[in-house]
């Protein structure tokens, strides 16, 4: 069982650590949910746009993640990789979360929201050399929210 507040480590292996933090509401319904992907230019994750946004998110009745994940001096394309893990742990996971495995949304701030917009046109593009359950768990987000992300075209295979 996941506790409250909890942050769950995606890829125990790495030398960098990438968390999910848990603001799931515990009444045992199964409530949709973001994950919460903050900005920070992608060298690090703004606090502002984590918890308070989870909180919100929950006080509208929410379950929320916020991801912390890969920074300089890592590159593209591991904080995809990161966030499409956070996406399928989600799934993989949501009985036990007590989340709706298909309501899960992806909402994302600045570079978070050029994050959220990559998982969301490009999760099946980018995989991670893992043969697990989790990998089998689609990645696609239900509902995508960008909130003041610089996201150009070519980002986007377009």
């Amino acid at each position: 069982m996941f506790k409250l507040y909890e942050k769950m480590d995606l890829w125990p292996d790495l030398p960098q650590k990438v968390t999910l933090q848990n603001f799931a509401l515990e009444n045992g319904a199964h409530l949709p949910a973001f994950l919460i992907l903050p900005g920070g230019g992608y060298h690090t994750c703004a606090k502002h746009e984590g918890a308070p946004i989870a909180a919100w998110l929950n006080s509208l009745g929410i379950s929320t993640f916020v991801l912390e994940y890969s920074v300089a001096p890592a590159r593209y394309p591991q904080p995809l990789m990161d966030a499409r893990r956070a996406m399928q742990f989600l799934r993989f996971h949501a009985e036990e979360l007590s989340i709706d495995a298909q309501r899960i949304g992806v909402m994302g701030f600045s570079a978070g929201g050029h994050l959220a917009a990559s998982l969301s046109n490009l999760y099946s593009e980018v995989k991670q050399d893992y043969d697990d359950e989790l990998e089998k768990m689609s990645a696609r987000p239900d509902l995508s929210v960008f909130r003041y992300g610089r996201i150009p075209a070519k980002d986007l295979g377009l």
